[in-house]
């Protein structure tokens, strides 16, 4: 059976009884065919989908509560009839939720937080006690409850190997991994990526180059520290540095510099190894 409403000709069907149904237009308003399919709004009825609703312009579904204390949900339950999954507004607490397997897996709450594998801020603290989980704040920071908690906590209880994984075009470039009590910060480095390889020279010329300073960042002027000025550094090993010296951008802000230490560490190696073979010469005479 097949079941058609416009203003026109009206409902032609069998044992259909109906109060709620008021269409003024002139055209097909709603379309039920024989195996229950629906298109709304003129939308075709379309036999792999169950629902179909289109408009001219916005389309909206509303699903609206009794009273600011009941849930809006839309439930996706198997044949029975239990919801395994769900996206459910709370109108207690203004909060959007996405389960599966019945279970609450993220939440959007009503400050704007997203809550990932936690229900409510304060499950999370910086002992390492209470649920495990994620904070995305609305600013973009990724953040834990408490003020003294860490930016961002990965817990892992049992598992050991990579964290996090950094991909290009398909192949993972970097990572960061543990082995149960520490922890590597990895870059590719296997010998069937490079060609070319030849022995660094003269290490302890390039090194002599770069100045070592003394400094405190403008942001935090009671620490002094040991480093270096980045385009200083670029000049003699140019891989250690981003960025170019004294670049902003189209509004004229400063876009910085900055350094990876650790791509000094090959020149400091062979500035070793050839200061070790004066040693040795000169012990020698």
């Amino acid at each position: 059976m097949a079941i058609t409403l416009d203003g026109t000709d009206g409902v032609t069907t069998t044992g259909l009884t109906s109060n709620g149904i008021d269409d003024n237009a002139t055209s097909t308003a709603v379309t039920i065919d024989s195996s229950g399919n629906v298109g709304i709004g003129g939308a075709p009825v379309n036999s792999t989908r169950r629902l179909m609703i289109t408009d001219t312009s916005d389309c909206r579904v509303d699903i609206r509560s009794g009273s600011d204390t009941n849930l809006g949900a839309v439930d996706f339950s198997d044949t029975s009839n239990t919801a395994r999954g769900q996206i459910i507004y709370d109108h207690s607490n203004d909060s959007l939720q996405v389960k599966t397997l019945s279970t609450e897996r993220m939440r959007i709450d009503s400050s704007g937080n997203v809550l990932v594998g936690t229900t409510v801020l304060t499950d999370i603290d910086s002992s390492g006690s209470g649920n495990e989980g994620a904070v995305l704040k609305p600013d973009g920071q990724v953040d834990l409850a408490t003020s003294n908690a860490p930016s961002l906590r990965i817990n892992r209880k049992t598992f050991v190997g990579s964290f996090i994984n950094l991909r290009y075009n398909g192949s993972t470039v970097g990572s960061i991994s543990t082995n149960g009590s520490s922890t590597s910060y990895n870059t590719s480095s296997d010998y069937r990526l490079k060609e070319n390889v030849v022995d660094l020279d003269n290490a302890t010329d390039r090194l002599k180059q770069i100045p070592v300073h003394r400094f405190n960042f403008l942001a935090d002027a009671d620490n002094t520290v040991d480093g270096f000025l980045a385009h200083e550094v670029q000049a003699v090993v140019p891989e250690a540095i981003t960025g170019s010296k004294d670049k902003v951008d189209d509004e004229g802000n400063p876009v910085y510099q900055g350094i990876d230490q650790s791509k000094l560490v090959p020149l400091l190696v062979a500035t070793v190894k050839e200061l070790e073979a004066r040693i040795a010469a000169l012990e020698a005479n």
